[in-house]
């Protein structure tokens, strides 16, 4: 439930122009659902997280709006604001790439203006990771990226083998900002 709203779960395949397919979950209000949602789709809405019965830490998109798509392309593209609430990690992966790993709060806020906290697992490469390491936590940052789906396996005590997927955020562009950005409108 959302706001008083069932909610209906569902994952949307984006494929990346090197060919790799996304799998990013959508929850879509009962108010927006409707069975003849078309198959090429554009959804806007905000990225949130939960942690589900296991712990894990599920990131999905809670659409505002669903719209046909009639562009032949897929796009994958989103701005997030928040706070940096866990130090940076930073390393280089076996072939030599840049990479940091960062944990991004930020803040929805339900009908009744209550905050909705979510914590968005984030990564930037190269010369971002580079930049990304100096951040502190605490610090406000604007971001610019596109929700990555990675699956891995993990093999428990029996020796049994899971396949698991994950979403991150993978940052295109940041910026690290003193204060947080506040849009002012005038009558």
């Amino acid at each position: 439930m959302y706001n008083g709203s069932r909610l209906y779960a569902t994952t949307i395949d984006v494929t990346r122009v090197s060919g790799i397919v996304d799998k990013i979950t959508v929850a879509i209000p009962e108010k927006l659902y409707t069975e003849t949602i078309s198959e090429r789709i554009i959804v806007r809405g905000s990225l949130r997280t939960f942690n589900d019965s296991r712990h894990k830490l599920i990131l999905y998109v809670l659409a505002e709006s669903i719209s046909p798509a009639n562009d032949v392309h897929d796009t994958n593209l989103l701005t997030l604001s928040g706070n940096l609430c866990k130090k940076t990690v930073f390393r280089k992966t076996p072939l030599g790439r840049e990479i940091t790993e960062l944990l991004i709060a930020n803040n929805q806020y339900d009908n009744d203006g209550h905050s909705i906290p979510s914590y968005i697992p984030s990564i930037c490469w190269n010369a971002n990771a580079r930049a990304a390491e100096a951040y502190s936590v605490g610090d406000w940052l604007l971001v610019k990226g596109r929700i990555q789906s990675r699956v891995y396996e993990k093999t428990n005590d029996s020796g049994e083998s899971t396949e698991y997927t994950v979403n991150e955020l993978s940052i295109g562009r940041i910026i690290k900002h003193n204060r947080p950005i506040v849009s002012i409108t005038h009558d």
